[in-house]
């Protein structure tokens, strides 16, 4: 997730709506992994209607659609503010299609290398500290092997959310090659489709190479990159969001309810994520055309945290499942909402001990 606070300018989304946007993501996020599989609660918990609980958690698998698109939207402002000075964003367009642009690798490496630093700083300190407490209350035993395999994000054993750590580098290397190299990989994916059209082995190594990369996720990412590259883009979001409230926000939701309608349809397992390239730019749309006032501050106030809440909800869920469902008697909402507030608790004070640990590198420089 790009760090918003680097966004060059406010045309577009803006950096307080995709913190908005990371909000909602991270509440379908908690919601999707505790409800896609209803055999974790053993029937302790009261469901009113156990086929939609389960529809609307896979349908927030968008969530993580929503993350990548605004990443790539966050990155593509990211890098246009720190090689702005050296290549204009307004330069002709022959030379921003130049074949290899390699004078723009180091530059965008380094961009891209502290953003990915900036997350694993925080992943490694999770993985520590929960591990302990895992291997504390004996949910876990320790093993040097799988310890490493996590800490190096080759396996999320640990963690099941921990997954999205390994994808985002990978998008964020795509990106730094993209930006030096983009023609030759245009190029490159022109022959490479004619040769698997003609080849069956061939296709067989693009259809590895794109489960290697979860290539689904991936398009989000650039979806995201492109559209805030996009005049068109920008202009059409100006135009919708100068549309008077009550339209904005009842077109907003027709969008929602598409949106949500055609991914239920189309979803055929937990995982889908086939053409969230495009339903989840949609979504993130027709959300910030709703939102307004109190909904607004909420989003954000979960976006901050949104980090943190990816990283720790699910440790927190299986530290506190079987307490919370031994001792209330809860349908799923409620429960949702127990578990959403000890997560959020835990986000907090992730969010207060980065800021206690920054405030003291700082002073310690001094």
């Amino acid at each position: 997730m790009a760090d918003n606070k680097s966004f060059a300018n406010n045309s577009g989304i803006t950096k307080e709506q995709s913190t908005q946007l990371q909000g909602v993501a991270i509440l379908l996020m908690i919601y999707h992994h505790f409800f896609n599989d209803l055999s974790l609660f053993d029937d302790k918990l009261l469901f009113w209607n156990p086929e939609w609980v389960v529809r609307v958690a896979w349908f927030g698998k968008i969530c993580v659609g929503i993350f990548a698109f605004v990443s790539g939207y966050g990155m593509s402002k990211v890098l246009d503010h720190g090689l702005g000075e050296r290549w204009p964003v307004d330069q002709k367009m022959g030379q921003r299609l130049k074949l290899v642009r390699t004078e723009r690798f180091l530059p965008t490496l380094k961009i891209c290398g502290l953003q990915a630093l900036r997350l694993l700083i925080r992943y490694w300190v999770i993985l520590i500290v929960f591990l302990l407490l895992l291997c504390a209350c004996g949910k876990k035993e320790f093993a040097v092997t799988e310890f490493f395999q996590n800490f190096f994000c080759l396996s999320a054993s640990y963690n099941g959310a921990f997954w999205y750590v390994q994808q985002y580098l990978i998008m964020l290397g795509l990106l730094v090659l993209f930006e030096a190299f983009g023609g030759v990989m245009a190029a490159g994916a022109v022959l490479w489709g004619i040769a698997a059209l003609a080849f069956p082995q061939a296709r067989a190594a693009l259809d590895g190479f794109f489960d290697g990369i979860r290539i689904a996720f991936v398009l989000v990412f650039f979806a995201g990159y492109f559209l805030a590259k996009s005049r068109a883009f920008q202009g059409c979001l100006q135009k919708l969001f100068s549309i008077k409230l009550a339209l904005r926000t009842l077109f907003g939701l027709l969008m929602i309810t598409a949106v949500f309608g055609l991914r239920v349809f189309l979803a055929d397992s937990p995982a889908y994520a086939k053409v969230d390239f495009v339903l989840a730019p949609l979504f993130s749309v027709g959300f910030l055309l709703c939102i307004k006032g109190w909904g607004e501050k909420a989003f954000e106030a979960y976006g901050k945290i949104s980090a943190y809440l990816w990283l720790t909800h699910l440790f927190v869920f299986d530290l506190t499942k079987d307490f919370v469902l031994e001792r209330l008697e809860l349908g799923h909402l409620a429960f949702f909402v127990t578990e959403l507030i000890l997560c959020t608790l835990v986000g907090v004070l992730c969010k207060l001990a980065e800021r206690g640990g920054t405030a003291l590198i700082k002073r310690l420089r001094k």
